[in-house]
């Protein structure tokens, strides 16, 4: 496949105390101190701003491991002796409610407000297969044991959106993710995590990232083009539609303008496999296993389907699918199929992003995008804290 001037014009462009082991006073935890300087003080307010006395306080690692814990004292702070060295949350429990942020390394002062917790429970459909012994919340350090008919429950939860994995021998088996409301009781059903297909998006979350966001705080959806384009919405999850849309749920839609007198016009949708080019220029997601990509369409326009990752070297490099959306109308099922092309087999290992993009005005609908020959575990590694 080669690279014409606007995909060169684009590639510029994209460029460990548990609480229940913490005695009860305010100097519990190893980490407490009088002077806050060199440490990290922990703010912890009530929903009116008061100050709350002896919520329990854990700072917790990028990969779950609660690195330190502590109690708020009579002024609602919380005070550790170092600044962390590492990134991760700080997830807070007490009486009056629950907290959870993101601090990054070296920050020296965190505020919490308390709000009420959430609660998820859940069910397995195994028919046949091994029940785990634990849940996870990835990133956190929330565990919920499993019973032997496939029950579990999460209490106690800060709001937010959360991966749900188990542990495997070497890394996590990702099962499913959910969005949880403070005050209320999320339930969810999971099935047994496929081993040779992922669901990348259905859209049915109503935002704009693909389904592992609470794995990797990215696979945002985005659109760009030349200077003379026309892309409606701007905003790909202000185009989302159950009007048309795929079996009846939730699908994408995108119309496009191109100026053909302009020199190399394109404009297209794409997202973020996980973590966007912005924040982490480096890393990319591993699709060597992969058989296809299909994707459910309607509208009209030729599309090329457009994969872009590093190779060895860390250049970056693009394969493309080409294809035309059959019917303005009809719902059809479009499978890119790379096998041994060599063009991805540089970048296969390195995955950035996906793009849906036109030379030539095209009204696109999207839904059902699905990896084949790969796990969701293959795709979105999370490697097991030794």
């Amino acid at each position: 496949m080669k690279r014409s001037a606007w995909t060169w014009m684009l590639l510029g462009t994209l460029g460990a105390c548990v609480l229940s082991a913490c005695s009860g006073d305010s100097t519990a935890g190893r980490g407490i101190w009088d002077e806050t300087e060199n440490g990290l003080a922990v703010t912890i307010r009530g929903q009116e701003g008061s100050p709350i006395a002896s919520a329990k306080v854990r700072l917790v690692s990028a990969t779950a491991v609660v690195q330190d814990s502590a109690l708020s004292n009579s002024e609602g702070i919380a005070r550790f002796e170092k600044r962390p060295d590492y990134a991760g949350h700080v997830e807070v429990s007490a009486s009056e409610g629950v907290a959870r942020s993101a601090f990054a390394s070296g920050d020296s002062a965190v505020s919490e407000v308390l709000s009420a917790p959430a609660r998820l429970s859940g069910s397995l459909n195994l028919t046949n297969g091994e029940i785990p012994s634990e849940f996870y919340l990835y990133g956190t350090s929330y565990k919920a044991s499993i019973a032997a008919d496939g029950s579990f429950s999460f209490e106690n939860v800060p709001a937010g959106d959360y991966a749900i994995l188990s542990a495997g021998e070497t890394s996590y088996l990702y099962w499913n993710e959910s969005k949880l409301v403070p005050n209320e009781e999320t339930v969810v059903s999971l099935n047994v995590p496929s081993k040779d297909s992922v669901l990348i998006d259905d859209f049915e979350d109503g935002r704009g990232t693909n389904l592992f966001y609470a794995l990797t705080g990215g696979g945002w959806w985005f659109t760009y083009g030349d200077s003379t384009s026309t892309i409606s919405p701007r905003l790909p999850e202000r185009g989302l539609s159950r009007e048309d849309a795929y079996a009846g749920s939730q699908s994408l839609h995108e119309t496009f303008v191109i100026d053909s007198t302009a020199k190399n016009p394109y404009a297209l949708v794409g997202f973020n496999i996980g973590t966007a080019p912005s924040d982490d220029s480096l890393r990319g997601y591993d699709l060597s296993k992969l058989d296809s990509v299909t994707v459910y369409v309607k509208g009209f326009g030729h599309v090329f389907m457009q994969f872009a990752g590093l190779d060895d070297a860390l250049n970056s490099v693009n394969w493309e699918f080409e294809f035309d959306i059959p019917s303005n109308e009809e719902w059809t099922r479009v499978s890119a199929v790379p096998g041994d092309d060599a063009l991805w087999m540089q970048i296969a290992a390195n995955m950035k992003t996906i793009n849906f993009l036109v030379t030539e005005s095209a009204d696109i609908w999207l839904d059902q995008i699905v990896f084949h020959g790969v796990s969701a575990s293959d795709v979105f590694r999370v490697e097991l804290e030794k």
